[in-house]
């Protein structure tokens, strides 16, 4: 690429391994990145660039449920960051009213459907971004600046969504 070149597209691929060879299989559509979180039986999920779509597909490669931000979300706000399973029954999104700013808040999707459950609520003073690592154990990391915060058992509180 030269300097007045920039990426155009963004592509998620699912590589398996065999004892013949690898595979590798094309995941989704363009500009539906990976989000970096998976659940141990392959199910895995990929979000819009703009943040406009979360998708959830089980193994091998098949597309279990999407979830369009104008249906699921109130408030017209998008997915951000990067979202991911907090444990097999729920998923962790950062989600705000432009998928580039950082402000927003974090709330409770199903792991099965993509539908919203609830907001997570922080304590007063503490700082939310889209920067989380959902670890899959009920548990996640929140990044602000320097520190590092490790949450587990979240305050909820519902978030209405559109029907």
């Amino acid at each position: 690429m030269n300097g007045e070149e920039s990426q155009e597209e963004a592509h998620s691929l699912l590589v398996t391994a065999t004892r013949e060879h690898l595979a590798i299989t094309q995941v989704g559509d363009h500009d539906e990145p990976f989000t970096g979180s998976s659940l141990p039986s392959g199910a895995f999920l990929t979000l819009a660039v703009a943040g406009e779509e979360l998708t959830r597909y089980d193994p091998p490669a098949r597309r279990r449920t999407a979830a369009k931000a104008v249906v699921v979300l109130p408030d017209e706000l998008f997915f951000m960051g990067q979202p991911g399973f907090l444990d097999e029954e729920r998923v962790l999104a950062a989600v705000g009213e432009n998928h580039w700013e950082e402000e927003c808040r974090h709330a409770l999707l199903g792991a099965d459907d993509l539908r919203l459950r609830a907001e997570v609520t922080y304590p007063q003073g503490i700082e939310v971004t889209d920067r989380t690592l959902p670890l899959g154990d009920g548990t996640w990391l929140t990044f602000d600046g320097d520190t590092v915060r490790h949450w587990k058992n979240p305050v909820m509180r519902p978030l209405p969504g559109r029907s």
